[in-house]
């Protein structure tokens, strides 16, 4: 949008990417109400409602891009590309990111779906092709989905953090890009000025992370770097323009700040929403040097997790009217000193007791979380098989969301006088 009203660019960007938010709305209620996608919370096969959303959705494409299509010569934009080296190739790049990312999630949702119609195709009339293709399978389940006791092909976390990982840093790089090459192009000399410090942050960022977390995530490593950079482009952008004020206006430095994002709030409001998204990529990294255990304990024994003593206390039995508790109290000790004595639990209900749910518990800081939850369980025994967790950093995924979510309301809050005629 700041690209068509500056420069009247990418409009045919902007209605393509509305129609296709919208339609991806109708799309993904299809594949729940339809039965397509197998999963619980999918509702049964319905072949009627499935040829109905089919119809709706064509008749989206059909009329939207045909409107789009006629409308094309009023739609031509009024300036051209000058220079990769520019703002809006930036943005270009940008869009094509995003829309990487929703095809990518959209065809991994429906891959089993898609696994099944070309395994069929394959096994029917290409056996060898079929062959091969099922071992590369088994060989690496993290790229290619596990099978399920019914045969059908699932893909999990892995499967998503394998091709999603690099599309992730890539669009944090230009979170950090956009605001550093100027609007038509950016010469030599304004690159190396504005590239110097957010360059030697983000390399600074890299080797504190590496000294203080270890070297062995080379993703984690690039994600705390790649934070560092666009964290400078940030405050960069901040100290310029307070700087600026401040030396034309004779303002304090907080007041030179809001007013200096309340008179540009889509400007500084942007800035503050890429504040969000490298405090969430910060809590993201952290996912990179999780430690998991699991471990089976009686009352009185303890166990490692990182710099932490996980002590078993005991079990308690409950029961009220709908369900059966089992609770495990579970002590975090640190140097001797009893941190919090957490309560993870087995509930069973009255009306499904084969399918008990777990109840988590833990043990929060600002630099990580300790979880842990009850797997197993024998109350004549008292041996309790336990899943612990240091999540490091993970607070700061809520922390960027808010953060994000005040910039977004400072955009919102955009006056009129603000918007510039091209």
């Amino acid at each position: 949008v700041m690209i068509q009203e500056r420069r009247g660019m990418m409009k045919v960007w902007n209605l393509s990417l509305i129609i296709i938010s919208f339609l991806l709305t109708i799309v993904g209620t299809y594949m729940t109400r339809s039965g397509v996608v197998q999963s619980v919370h999918a509702f049964g096969e319905d072949p009627v409602l499935a040829w109905t959303f089919g119809a709706f959705m064509l008749a989206i494409v059909v009329v939207s891009f045909g409107l789009l299509f006629w409308r094309m010569p009023r739609l031509r934009s009024e300036n051209e590309l000058e220079s990769v080296l520019s703002r809006e190739f930036a943005f270009l790049v940008n869009n094509w990111l995003f829309v990487v990312c929703a095809v990518f999630v959209l065809g991994a949702t429906m891959y089993p779906t898609i696994w099944e119609w070309v395994s069929e195709l394959l096994r029917d009339h290409f056996p060898g092709a079929y062959e091969a293709l099922h071992a590369k399978a088994i060989a690496d389940p993290d790229a290619w989905g596990w099978l399920d006791p019914e045969g059908r092909r699932v893909i999990g976390p892995p499967f998503f953090n394998r091709y999603m990982r690099p599309i992730g840093l890539a669009l944090l790089l230009l979170t950090g890009v956009g605001p550093l090459v100027a609007w038509r192009k950016t010469s030599e000399k304004q690159l190396v000025r504005q590239f110097a410090g957010p360059l030697a942050f983000g390399a600074g960022s890299t080797g504190a992370a590496a000294l203080l977390a270890g070297a062995e995530s080379v993703w984690g490593l690039a994600c705390f770097g790649l934070c560092g950079f666009t964290l400078w482009t940030i405050i960069q952008e901040f100290y310029r323009g307070v700087a600026a004020r401040r030396r034309n206006r004779k303002e304090r430095v907080l007041d030179a700040l809001i007013r200096l994002t309340l008179r540009a709030r889509r400007r500084y409001g942007g800035y503050i929403v890429h504040l969000g998204v490298v405090l969430m990529f910060f809590g993201w990294a952290g996912n990179a040097y999780k430690v998991e255990r699991k471990v089976t304990l009686k009352p009185g024994q303890e166990t490692h997790l990182g710099g932490y003593q996980i002590r078993h206390d005991g079990l308690r039995a409950t029961e009220d009217w709908q369900k059966e508790m089992i609770t495990a109290d579970i002590a975090v000790v640190r140097d001797g000193e009893v941190l919090e004595v957490l309560q993870p639990a087995r509930w069973w209900y009255y009306q499904l007791p084969e399918q008990p749910t777990t109840e988590v518990s833990r043990y929060m800081t600002p630099l990580e979380d300790v979880y842990v939850s009850v797997q197993t369980v024998d109350m004549t025994t008292g041996w309790t098989q336990l899943s612990l967790y240091i999540n490091p950093l993970v607070n700061w995924i809520w922390v960027g969301f808010i953060v994000m979510l005040m910039g977004s309301l400072i955009c919102v809050g955009t006056r009129r006088e603000e918007k510039k005629p091209r």
